[in-house]
């Protein structure tokens, strides 16, 4: 590269693995009259940083061009397939097996601009605009991701999230969720036509209502581990952060997700364009893990 680096810029060794990842630009390499390593360069820059594809600097690709290829490649899944050999690569480098063995799934709403394109309102959180639903390893590793408007339930928005994962990895077994999925006939699904194990779990605090300070318990035969809760809800007033078991990984992944700056907002006028970013930028974690 004749220019300066940026923070976003790919190292010789994240592009070394990313690269047979990559479709040529033209009929053949002969024909390439931009460099691949610098389209991504480009792309990373826009989605680390959140600015508009037009203030793109000028020592990148122009910026009409790299929008193209972001374009093209999450259409066709690129980013998806990059995504996914990191993931196996992250796994395999932990002593554990390339297929996960369980899943966490969860959603998230963001809100949209005035862009075209699908879009809801989720009543649930008070927000206009799309909602993500992943599903990832016990790791926090991004297995899965579809885009919906976001008033699409989640349980729906859910099955082809599961029926990827299910689909690329035969060796899923269980999949934990929270209260949002709870339900017989999401079980059922999950267990007739994929042969999943899906387990709710639920925060230790459910049950327990709080107001005017005085802690309420959904029980009249609490166990001692609820009576607890109660005491300690009651003291905050039933505010603060609560860490719930095997969930937490999820809720992290979004908080990784949410660094950088273009998925604060989603901005995008088509759904897989907007899905293909969110591979892409845990495809930068991943890289940075292995290859920093």
């Amino acid at each position: 590269m004749n220019r300066p680096s940026y923070p976003s810029d790919l190292t010789d060794a994240q592009w070394t693995f990313i690269e047979p990842h990559l479709p040529s630009i033209g009929e053949s390499t002969f024909c390439e009259t931009v460099s691949r390593r610098e389209l991504v360069n480009g792309i990373r820059y826009v989605l680390r940083s959140g600015v508009q594809w037009r203030m793109l600097p000028h020592d990148l690709p122009n910026w009409r061009t790299v929008y193209f290829y972001h374009n093209l490649w999450a259409k066709n899944a690129v980013w998806e397939r990059v995504n996914a050999a990191l993931v196996s690569e992250e796994r395999e480098r932990k002593g554990r097996k390339a297929g996960p063995s369980a899943a966490v799934c969860d959603s998230q709403s963001v809100k949209t601009t005035q862009k075209r394109g699908a879009r809801g309102y989720d009543g649930n959180k008070k927000i206009k605009g799309r909602k993500r639903h992943i599903a990832t390893d016990t790791d926090g590793n991004l297995l899965a991701c579809r885009t919906t408007p976001a008033n699409e339930g989640e349980r729906e928005g859910m099955k082809p999230v599961l029926n990827i994962v299910k689909q690329n990895h035969a060796t899923l077994k269980k999949v934990y969720v929270d209260g949002g999925y709870s339900g017989e006939p999401f079980k059922v699904w999950g267990k007739t036509t994929l042969n999943l194990d899906v387990e709710v779990v639920l925060r230790q605090d459910a049950g327990v209502t709080v107001k005017d300070g005085i802690a309420t318990l959904a029980t009249s035969t609490p166990t001692p581990e609820e009576f607890t809760m109660a005491v300690s809800l009651a003291r905050t007033g039933g505010k603060g952060f609560k860490v719930v078991a095997k969930r937490w990984v999820v809720e992290r992944t979004f908080a990784w997700l949410l660094n950088f700056r273009r998925l604060k907002v989603d901005y995008e006028e088509r759904i897989d364009v907007s899905e293909g970013f969110v591979y892409l930028a845990m495809s930068c974690i991943l890289l940075t893990r292995l290859f920093a």
